[in-house]
């Protein structure tokens, strides 16, 4: 996964309760929360989130921050 690579230190995101874990050992700043978005990362907690996901991401897009 991509925080074997140290992607995710110092980052804040959500993910599946299932990886929290893993995810805070490897430095990331864990939220049980719907959305996270950090720079140009958009994280998401569960499928369920996508409408919230993809808003974050077209706001990132129209700041010119992400190209979709």
């Amino acid at each position: 996964m991509r925080y074997e690579a140290g992607v995710v230190a110092n980052r804040d995101l959500t993910s599946f309760v299932e990886v929290r874990k893993e995810l805070e050992q490897a430095g990331a700043n864990w939220e049980d929360a719907e959305v996270m978005v950090d720079g140009n990362l958009v994280t998401a907690h569960k499928p369920e989130d996508l409408p919230a996901f993809m808003r974050a991401v077209l706001r990132l897009a129209r700041k010119g921050l992400v190209h979709v």
